[in-house]
């Protein structure tokens, strides 16, 4: 997979396949096995990821504006779990996450996410 000029790439089905089954080979993340195959540079393949998923991709720029939100996700946890919550300017909660194939990860933040929601309404 290369970039193309036209816009941002996406990755195929059948390229997380592929991936995948690289991981499991090699026991590694399937993260980590789609970037190395795609040879793409780590920008170009944040976009792509976020394209196929249909999430918002964060840049590096915009990550420095943001801040960290270590009262709703401590660090020790963040570090733990591969993530960082962050909060704009306007106080509206993100997550970013190393691996978003990692469902555990996932299913854990949305559970957080509705605990802390119900937490900031008592």
């Amino acid at each position: 997979m290369n970039a193309r000029d036209e816009g941002p790439v996406a990755f195929t089905l059948e390229h997380i396949r592929e991936a995948r089954a690289a991981a499991a080979g090699t026991q590694r993340r399937l993260v980590e096995a789609l970037e190395e195959r795609s040879k793409l540079s780590p920008e170009a393949f944040i976009m792509a990821l976020a394209t196929t998923l249909g999430y918002p991709a964060l840049s590096m720029s915009h990550l420095n504006v943001l801040e960290a939100a270590y009262d709703v996700l401590p660090f020790a946890q963040a570090h733990e779990r591969g993530c960082v919550a962050f909060r704009e300017r306007g106080g509206r909660l993100l997550l970013a996450v190393g691996d978003p194939f990692d469902s555990d990860l996932l299913e854990w933040a949305q559970a957080r996410s509705c605990a802390c929601a119900k937490g900031s309404t008592s």
